[in-house]
């Protein structure tokens, strides 16, 4: 029986995101390592991986974006053929692949391939047959809900039965106290506070917040904060000082989320692709 002990994993960091999907990789490898396991954490990034090597994972980077495809391909496939008879286990944001990270562990002998798709969204739908391609390749694919698992085989990027679900699994919550988790996080005591954590990418809609606390402070009285970091960190800040001035305040990455619960009187989420909020 295959135990956490004698299991070889390799957890591979796909895209160049900073958000949910690389904070569960780094929470899973954790784990393994606790329980004994050979785990590897590769990222094909070198921004995302010293995202993550700032947040306590041990991670190499191996940088295949930005690189010519074929250079890219033998560069993946060098790193990962130490690794050949391990479970390797990909990590997406959405079904958004590359053929080419499977094209390396193909050419690097992988065949313990797991993907983890964290949501069934295909930005370009001619790509659903290339996409099941690569899905049969892998001994499995792990989504977040039923729902997840429903959608990706109407959408035909699965083969019915091949998905798993594997519902997100939480830590029991600190529960702050407002005036505590408000001075921690340099939010003014007197103000309601409106917030939002999430990667900054164009999907999660973070203008769309700034416009409705805009809306909504006529009187003065709401302060808009936003925790996380992403490709539309800089885009949204500017947006957000030149319409909220100074009720505005992005806090960046922010270690206990539960703080940021605590201190709001209004937490908002207007993701349109959010596949933890579909259980």
């Amino acid at each position: 029986m295959m135990t956490a002990q004698n299991q070889r994993v390799v957890f591979l960091c796909a895209s160049g995101s900073k958000g949910g999907t690389e904070q569960l990789v780094r929470l899973l490898a954790g784990g393994l390592a606790k329980r004994g396991a050979d785990s590897a954490v590769l990222a094909l990034d070198s921004g995302n991986a010293e995202w993550l090597s700032q947040r306590g994972a041990s991670v190499k980077a191996v940088q295949v974006m930005g690189q010519g495809k074929l250079l890219g391909i033998l560069k993946l496939a060098t790193a990962l053929r130490p690794w050949r008879n391990a479970v390797i286990n990909i990590h997406y944001p959405t079904f958004d692949v590359y053929r080419s990270h499977f094209a390396s562990m193909k050419l690097a002998g992988c065949r313990n391939v797991v993907a983890s798709l964290h949501h069934p969204h295909l930005e370009d739908k001619g790509r659903v047959a290339a996409v099941r391609q690569e899905m049969d390749q892998c001994r499995s694919v792990i989504v977040t809900t039923p729902e997840n698992k429903k959608t990706a085989e109407q959408l035909g990027l699965v083969a019915p039965g091949k998905a798993i679900v594997c519902l997100p699994g939480i830590e029991a919550p600190t529960v702050h106290d407002s005036a505590f988790a408000k001075q921690e996080l340099g939010l003014a005591g007197d103000r309601v506070v409106v917030s939002t954590i999430c990667r900054l990418a164009p999907e999660k809609r973070v203008p769309l917040l700034v416009d409705a606390v805009y809306e909504a402070n006529k009187t003065g009285g709401l302060f808009l904060a936003i925790g996380g970091d992403g490709p539309e960190r800089a885009t949204i800040e500017a947006y957000g000082r030149a319409k909220l001035g100074d009720h505005f305040k992005m806090l960046g990455y922010v270690q206990d989320p539960n703080l940021l619960y605590a201190a709001s009187e209004v937490y908002a989420m207007l993701s349109d692709l959010e596949g933890f909020g579909l259980a």
